[in-house]
């Protein structure tokens, strides 16, 4: 299954952003998850229940219809396994974070991957970086120094973790570009989370405790939650142009918000505000005015 590009009338444009807000959504729903579940469970176990009922939700539902052979065939398997290891030590030092800080505060700066990607995308990937670009990154780690306080009360070393999160999803991120241009997307989804389950079921023996109904409950939810963004996306990108939608992927900001209030009573203070606006801002300013959109 390829992703396929629309024209992006208004109507595809609307239709898109209201996809990639949910996918926001369905992807901050792990997080929480997850946070809901190191009370009572190691990083490791998260980590690995993120990933096998991801996989499990993966192949039952969304590789429907496809054979083995189809979904596995490639030809860079390195740069999977690659892409792989990276998503999956951010998945655990994010969880790790997730334990001392609040959802808003660790989505805001493991959010600023793309600033990441665009200060290293000359060297790295060979693509031009304009002034906006480096303005949008500018914007972005001043966000991320508002959070993080460094030497003032409300910094906590996990932040730290959360940056360092954000460094490694772009080096997935700048991966998942690398293998965009040769790789079947539902190709490149199946063996990160295959993958991801093979590493962490080998490693979970070391973390594991049985869980509750509720936290078993809590489980699936995390893996369901993030083949559901997944798919989300991918239909997202079937109605307008990457560079249209990423504004709307921000969202998570005020997601991440909203779910650190209802389930822990976060509330994230002035400067952390700032601090995620400015990030916000960045984002937007990144791609902002996309191309021109047909109207009609």
């Amino acid at each position: 299954m390829q992703l396929t590009s629309h024209p992006s009338t208004s109507s595809n444009l609307r239709t898109g952003a209201a996809l990639v807000v949910a996918a926001s959504a369905a992807f901050v729903l792990i997080d929480a998850t997850a946070k809901l579940l190191i009370h009572d469970h190691g990083t490791l176990q998260i980590v690995w229940a993120r990933y096998v009922f991801n996989l499990a939700a993966f192949v039952v539902v969304l590789a429907a219809g496809r054979t083995l052979t189809s979904l596995v065939a490639t030809r860079r398997i390195g740069l999977h396994c690659l892409r792989a290891a990276t998503m999956l030590f951010s998945a655990y030092i994010y969880f790790v974070a997730l334990r001392h800080i609040t959802l808003a505060e660790a989505t805001a700066l493991a959010g600023l991957a793309p600033f990441i990607v665009t200060a290293c995308a000359g060297r790295l990937l060979g693509e031009q970086v304009g002034a906006r670009q480096w303005v949008a990154v500018a914007l972005g780690f001043a966000g991320a120094l508002f959070i993080i306080k460094p030497g003032f009360a409300g910094f906590h070393w996990a932040m730290l973790l959360a940056v360092l999160c954000a460094c490694t999803r772009a080096g997935y991120n700048m991966a998942t570009r690398a293998l965009g241009t040769t790789e079947d997307a539902m190709t490149t989804l199946f063996y990160g989370a295959l993958i991801g389950s093979i590493v962490s079921s080998a490693v979970v023996p070391f973390d594991w405790v049985m869980p509750s109904l509720p936290s078993l409950a809590l489980m699936v939810v995390l893996g369901i939650s993030g083949m559901v963004g997944h798919f989300l996306i991918i239909k997202a990108y079937q109605h307008a142009p990457s560079s249209a939608l990423a504004p709307f992927s921000y969202t998570d900001l005020a997601w991440a918000t909203l779910y650190g209030m209802a389930l822990f009573a976060e509330l994230p203070d002035i400067a952390s505000l700032i601090g995620m606006a400015l990030i916000a801002a960045a984002g937007v300013t990144s791609v902002w005015p996309a191309r021109p959109l047909r109207t009609g």
